[in-house]
């Protein structure tokens, strides 16, 4: 295994809980899973957001603790609509912030076209969340992270976890990994 990578250790994913609930128009799926690279750091908390317009990816790495979120949402027609959505749905899962915290948030691939300018906002809004809370923000291509944190751009969490969690779950993974990696 590379020094900066998790490569083949990643690949097993233990689900400890996996519930989903209602909350207003949301539709949460929350999972709880064992860290596939426990942290000997405890003093910092690491994020990382796969956003999307009516699915958003959220992973907390805290505590030698993950969380998994997939919030399935309205789509808004109203970019100020879909910001504000996206800050509120931020605050409402990631909690204390008494010290360092780093956040990855899966940037545009460069392959894809499919409401670029609408996953912009809410990257930003991701962005302008951080920023609020005092949490450093990164954004990064999805190759990127994935060959940092897998040591290969072509293997997506996505595909190796689908039996497990989520899409968006996976890739939002990822992203908090790349966080660790690169903090």
């Amino acid at each position: 295994m590379e020094e900066d990578t998790f490569s083949e250790t990643m690949i097993e994913l233990e689900v400890i809980s996996q519930t989903t609930e209602i909350i207003g128009d949301w539709k949460v799926q929350s999972t709880e899973v064992k860290p596939p690279i426990p942290l000997e750091n405890s003093n910092k908390m690491f994020l990382g957001i796969d956003p999307g317009t009516t699915n958003l990816g959220i992973a907390k790495i805290d505590f030698g603790r993950v969380h998994l979120w997939k919030v399935n949402f309205p789509r808004h027609k109203n970019p100020i609509e879909r910001m504000l959505l996206t800050k509120t749905i931020l605050n409402h899962f990631i909690h204390a912030y008494k010290y360092k915290n780093y956040v990855t948030i899966e940037g545009a691939s460069y392959g894809d076209v499919y409401r670029q300018v609408e996953l912009a906002e809410v990257r930003a809004a991701c962005i302008w969340w951080a920023m609020d809370k005092g949490v450093e923000p990164i954004i990064a291509q999805p190759t990127e992270i994935r060959k940092k944190v897998f040591g290969n751009g072509t293997v997506k969490g996505k595909e190796i976890w689908k039996d497990k969690i989520s899409g968006d779950e996976a890739d939002a993974l990822v992203c908090a990994y790349f966080s660790v990696l690169v903090n």
